[in-house]
């Protein structure tokens, strides 16, 4: 029952384990309202209650698995989005980074495939250490990309001084009282040529 509250908390789909649990807990329950004289009835009960229990472990150990490459998953995904980026842009797509953040994205997909592979074999511990450095070299692909993205943008806008508020009213004050000189000559040389 802890197990089972301590993946879902995490956001593990807990609900196979969950059919397990009221399972064994049906089965005891089964047990314990048989009468003396039903003894074998009573241990084959128990004995199936144990098998349950051993079976929710063993979905519980499994969903956890693929709640880790699903979590591993995240970052490949956002990494591959700014892949795109950098692809989808004739200045960037030759990028010299750009094959380095590559290849640790794919080193991260390997380890998911690997983590894959451990579920199908049933070998959930190996699963979720792999899903784990998918998503170490995953997140670590996804940060390199972000970095560079922003070094790279930042270089295509000329970075403008910056200003304090006093001199930022005095130009705004300014820009106004123009655009009001603007108006009033364009009023008067439009008068102008109304008369002739």
């Amino acid at each position: 029952r802890t197990q089972i509250d301590e993946k879902s908390a995490l956001g593990v789909d807990t609900s196979a384990a969950e059919a397990k649990y009221n399972e064994a807990n049906q089965k005891i329950n089964s047990a314990r309202n048989r009468p003396s004289n039903q003894y074998a009835e009573a241990l084959a009960d128990l004995n199936g209650a144990k098998t349950s229990i051993e079976d929710g472990k063993t979905v519980l150990d499994k969903a956890w698995a693929e709640y880790e490459i699903a979590a591993a998953q995240v970052p490949i995904n956002n990494v591959d989005k700014i892949i795109g980026w950098f692809k989808g842009n004739t200045s960037t797509a030759n990028d010299q980074q750009l094959s380095t953040i590559i290849t640790k994205r794919e080193v991260a997909v390997s380890y998911i495939s690997n983590a894959n592979d451990n579920i199908a074999q049933g070998n959930y511990v190996l699963a979720r250490q792999k899903a784990q450095e998918a998503f170490s070299k995953g997140n670590e692909s996804y940060t390199d990309a972000l970095a560079r993205q922003k070094q790279l943008m930042s270089g295509w806008f000329p970075s403008l001084p910056k200003i304090n508020s006093t001199v930022g009213i005095i130009i705004a004050v300014v820009a106004v009282i123009l655009i009001i000189v603007g108006v009033v000559i364009y009023r008067k040389r439009s008068q102008w040529d109304e008369l002739g």
